[in-house]
């Protein structure tokens, strides 16, 4: 009897095993089909629904209000609602913007590739001649030829597009010409007062600043130079390496030079010595014009296709707008905004248009501007007006 007890006690033993693994079994399968609960039941209870709002750009008015004879990289000039602009044609221009019209016109049978500076008479430079007409009337006042030959004022190559500015200091009108002088006529007589030859007779393309009794200018074969009005004695030179051809901006005692290599450089006035330089990490030339505004550096990168935005006490870049694009034109700032133009010059035909970016960083804006644009704009009462290179004069609207 108690061998049968001992065999009924294995099978009872045998027994609860057998329920106990199939429980586990069964809880192990409860466990499996939690796991396998329907997905839209996981996604009502868990997803995140991650939203990405579309960025809708304003639209600009892009408008021609008047059509020259040939391409435009002259830079307007706005007085008392009439716009002045120079033409490849040889022609300057005056035309009423109530009208669109031409108030008159003025040829100087030779590309004006120079912006327009003045006010009772306004002066250009064309070719190295340089113009003073009659603002009202559009007669001429006085001109200054310096006799220069073909070779002396041909381009250069291409990308030789803008001439170097006409800059009115002290009763003088200063000019830089393409046979590397500067020469300096009184504003009311056309006299030549004072003339500096550059020894290396490099074309001159930034337009000269003065500061202090020196006046600074680079040339096309990359030099940037200093020299003592009164004696007319080369103060320094700092020794470049690829054509100067945008302008040179003047920020305390920090002469700050791009062009077509592939930095921006800041220079001490005083020496001539490198203080800082920032170097494009794509080799993109500086071919933009460039403009400080409240303590910033905005210029333009030609293959980079963007425009950056440089400390000028350091040469830090701290923001950068990108565009589609070479930049050769100043960037303009209105409030918040950054609106800046570019011309594709690889291609046939030419096209372009013009950027707005808030500047902290948000795309707002974009439009085609016929064939490009290399003449830097101006910003009138909330319009923007530009000349194309199809000849074109535009007039942009929706600038906030």
């Amino acid at each position: 009897m108690k061998r049968n007890f001992i065999i009924i006690l294995f099978i009872l033993m045998l027994t609860i095993t057998a329920c106990s693994a199939n429980s586990g079994n069964q809880m192990k399968d409860e466990s499996a089909e939690v796991e396998e609960v329907p997905t839209e039941r996981i996604e009502e209870e868990q997803e995140v629904v991650e939203e990405v709002e579309e960025v809708v750009l304003k639209q600009l008015s892009v408008e021609s209000i008047y059509e020259t004879g040939d391409a435009i990289y002259s830079s307007p000039l706005i007085i008392d609602q009439v716009l002045y602009v120079g033409s490849n044609d040889g022609i300057l221009y005056a035309i009423d913007l109530k009208t669109n019209e031409a108030v008159w016109q003025f040829d100087t049978e030779k590309e004006i590739r120079s912006e327009i500076v003045g006010e009772d008479t306004l002066f250009v430079a064309a070719e190295g001649v340089l113009y003073g007409i009659d603002r009202l009337s559009g007669k001429l006042v006085w001109s200054h030829d310096p006799g220069y030959d073909e070779e002396q004022v041909s381009r250069n190559d291409e990308w030789d597009y803008r001439d170097a500015s006409p800059l009115l200091h002290e009763g003088l009108v200063y000019y830089a010409t393409d046979a590397g002088d500067i020469l300096a006529l009184n504003q009311e007589t056309g006299e030549l007062i004072w003339e500096y030859h550059s020894p290396k007779e490099a074309a001159i393309r930034t337009t000269p600043i003065i500061k202090g009794g020196v006046v600074y200018f680079a040339d096309y074969r990359g030099d940037i130079h200093a020299v003592d009005i009164q004696s007319k004695e080369l103060v320094w030179t700092y020794a470049g390496s690829s054509p100067q051809t945008a302008s040179m901006l003047l920020e305390g005692d920090t002469l700050i030079v791009g062009g077509r290599n592939t930095d921006v450089i800041g220079i001490d006035i005083e020496n001539g010595k490198e203080i800082w330089y920032y170097t494009d990490e794509v080799g993109s030339w500086f071919t933009g014009e460039p403009v400080l505004t409240d303590g910033l550096l905005y210029i333009g990168g030609s293959d980079a296709r963007r425009v950056y935005v440089i400390d000028p006490s350091d040469g830090e870049v701290v923001q950068s707008y990108p565009s589609n694009y070479n930049i050769f034109a100043e960037p303009l700032i209105k409030d918040e905004t950054i609106y800046f133009f570019d011309m594709n010059v690889r291609a046939n035909p030419l096209e372009g248009g013009i950027h707005g970016y808030h500047l902290e960083g948000d795309k707002v804006a974009e439009e085609a501007i016929g064939k490009g644009v290399v003449a830097n704009g101006v910003l009138s009462d909330n319009v923007i007006y530009v000349g194309g290179i199809d000849g074109n004069i535009y007039k942009i609207e929706g600038i906030e």
